[in-house]
Order: C-alpha cells, then structure tokens, then sequence
C-alpha cells in the first residue's frame, strides 16, 4: 500500500458532481519516490462549462507562498462529455501531468514562467480525462478517446481490466475498476483506478511515457457534490 496521511470520503448527490474536490500524492519512478502533494477543484457553475485547478498543496502554516508548480483548465460539456478548451501551466510537475514534456517545444527555458495555449476541440487533456467518466461511465470492454498535449493528439483504446481492491492507508480498502488506455504504435500508457460507487471518480492514475518514466498520482481524500 502506499502511505498517505489522511483520508476523507464523502458521498454526493446521484448524478455528475458539479463540485469535487481531490488531494493526491505525486510519486516518480518504478520505485515510487514521493514528488510531494497536490489539489484537484474541478467546478461546473452553469452544467455547460468547467473549470479545473491543479497545484502544488500550500502547507497551512504558509498560506501566503505561491505554488511552485499549477495547472489551470477550462472548456465546456458536451454530449461527449468534457471538452477542454484553454490550459495555463506554471512548473515542471505541471507539465508531466499535462503532458506537454512529449513535445520539446514547448518548454520554457524558465520553468518559472506560466505559459498558455488552446486545445483542440472536443480531445481531452489527461487531467480532465480524470473526470470524463463521472459523465460518462466506462463502457463494459472497451471504448476509445482522443487525448491531446496541448499540441497534438492520439487516439487512445481503453478497456477494463475487472475490480481491483486498492489498499490505499488513508482510505483503506476501495473497490475500484481498472481501466488500461493504449495507443497504437506508441509506448504511452495510461492506467486509470475508478472508484464506481463514488460517481467514477478517481482513486489512481498512473501515467508511463514514451520512455518508460512514470508519474503515480494516489487520491489522499476526495469530497464531491
């Protein structure tokens, strides 16, 4: 299991949150080295659009400091369900959990700076991806999306892979189902712990590129309404 500090777990309403709140645990590597902490806030205020923030945790006793690292997402729902349309990013961490470090060009030379761009429409980023099944649920053996980087996109084929009972230690035991997502002719791979009593909401994502580096995210506690 891996250790988290603390868990919450609370129900919502039936049907898509328009609220949820996520802090995680980032870890690197095969052999899962903590990359620290972060928050999810995904909000919808009119069922039409969403914003979703993701940033380094603040510790309470600094709420002043500025987080080194953000992600700042906002497009609108559709039939399809999400469809991301801007992006801005700050940080390193950042881009591993967009996935803008596939394509060199990208970068800043000063990690520091906050950077913008637009998405193509109706393609999924793969922070959202993270709440696209809480609107549509995963179908029984497989389906496909279209995830982009920002810059460019791939077709992904996902399909379950059964139950799972995560042993997670600030939630304890979750069931969850597992979703694999692939690409044809790519090494990318992404894995996806959905937690169906809880709207499909995430427990675990684990993220390996072209390379075979991994970027593990861990849900710490989860609320939602």
């Amino acid at each position: 299991a891996l250790e988290a500090p603390q868990g919450i777990d609370q129900a919502g309403p039936k049907g898509p949150p328009k609220n949820v709140e996520i802090e995680f645990a980032l870890f690197s590597g095969g052999e899962a080295l903590p990359m620290g902490s972060g928050r999810h806030h995904y909000a919808t205020f009119d069922g039409g659009n969403y914003e979703l923030k993701v940033q380094e945790s603040i510790a309470e006793s600094n709420p002043e400091n500025t987080p080194w690292w953000r992600l700042a997402i906002s497009g609108r729902i559709t039939s399809d369900g999400l469809s991301p349309t801007l992006y801005e990013k700050r940080g390193k961490v950042s881009e591993r959990l967009l996935g803008l470090n596939d394509n060199p060009k990208n970068h800043s030379p000063d990690q520091d700076e906050m950077q913008a761009g637009r998405m193509p429409d109706g393609i999924l980023d793969r922070q959202s991806l993270l709440y696209q099944f809480m609107l549509r649920p995963p179908k029984e053996n497989a389906g496909k999306v279209l995830l982009t980087d920002g810059n460019i996109y791939k077709a992904f084929t996902y399909k379950t892979e059964g139950t799972e009972l995560l042993n997670i230690a600030a939630m304890g035991n979750v069931q969850t189902v597992k979703i694999l997502l692939k690409s044809k002719g790519v090494k990318e791979l992404i894995e996806l712990w959905l937690m169906p009593e809880k709207r499909f909401l995430p427990a675990r994502m684990r993220y390996t590129d072209e390379s075979g580096q991994i970027t593990d995210l861990i849900v710490l506690s989860l609320s939602f309404d």
